[in-house]
């Protein structure tokens, strides 16, 4: 993919805003966090690192209308990805420096509106991947109405069970699960919606979901159709 330099103008400033920042800045005060939430371990000691190979992100589109996506960190951002209805985009993880975020940056336009995207974050810090879901740039209060995705419900879930799972039902207010303000231990007197792996290593792929409460989506295997069940 190609990432073109982001030095001056409206995309920088959102990332600089709303993009990295809270993840990266949640990751900076807390270095090793203890007290996110992981899947059930799988057998996996969390105290310890499994030496793999960088997974994926996956944003698969469930929604019956296409979105844009923008994949964005500190050093720039790519063009509009146009992600079908019904489809879903990939790309290898990345790290732009040890605890530094990625923001997939989702739109139902091609043009990236403050006040209308959903982010997908992620980073690698010490080894273990942390995510979440931010509706900070397009929530109002307790609404999220929006926010791409969320009148269906927005998740991220991965097949490595030592993951943890978020889940946002449409509709619905959800602050232990996704970012409606910039400091929630603050103003809303909750811990931050900070996920993660664990110990698990950081070769697993990890499924962002748009319109969660639709239908999974199909793959033909061998020229059957096939459920693709986490996306």
């Amino acid at each position: 993919m190609f990432f073109q330099t982001v030095v001056i103008g409206a995309l920088a400033a959102l990332a600089a805003a709303d993009g990295t920042s809270r993840l990266e800045s949640f990751l900076k005060k807390n270095p090793s966090p203890s007290n996110i939430t992981v899947g059930d371990g799988h057998g996996i000691d969390p105290t310890v690192e499994v030496k793999r190979g960088l997974g994926n992100a996956v944003l698969g589109n469930r929604c019956d209308h296409d979105i844009w996506v923008w994949s964005v960190d500190g050093k720039g951002s790519s063009d509009a990805i146009k992600v079908p209805a019904r489809t879903q985009y990939r790309e290898p993880f990345r790290t732009p420096c040890e605890g530094c975020g990625v923001v997939l940056k989702v739109s139902n336009t091609p043009d990236l509106q403050g006040g209308h995207q959903t982010q997908f974050e992620y980073a690698i810090s010490n080894g273990q991947l942390y995510y979440d879901i931010s509706f900070v740039d397009c929530a109002q209060g307790e609404g999220a109405d929006n926010c791409p995705g969320h009148h269906n419900g927005v998740g991220i879930d991965s097949p490595e069970k030592a993951c943890g799972t978020v889940t946002c039902d449409k509709d619905s207010y959800c602050p232990t699960q996704a970012y409606y303000v910039d400091q929630p231990l603050i103003k809303l007197g909750i811990a931050e919606p900070v996920f993660g792996c664990g110990g698990a290593g950081t070769g697993m792929d990890l499924y962002f979901k748009m319109c969660n409460s639709m239908a999974p989506l199909k793959r033909s295997v061998a020229g059957r159709l096939e459920v693709e069940g986490m996306a």
